[in-house]
């Protein structure tokens, strides 16, 4: 439940702030990834030693 919460306060502070605008103009900010694997979003099965919150999703 714990990366749901911090998943959904991601896309709630870095992605749908600028989703409609992003989308219209047919954009992606490649940084959004960046930001993503920092907070262990990419990969939150892998073990934390890998950059991972291991956990299972």
């Amino acid at each position: 439940i714990m990366s749901r919460d911090m998943a959904r306060k991601f896309a709630d502070q870095e992605i749908l702030p600028t989703l409609k605008e992003n989308e219209r103009q047919e954009k992606f900010d490649p940084g959004i990834i960046k930001k993503m694997a920092s907070q262990g979003l990419l990969a939150p099965h892998m073990p934390e030693e890998h950059g991972g919150m291991g956990t299972f999703v």
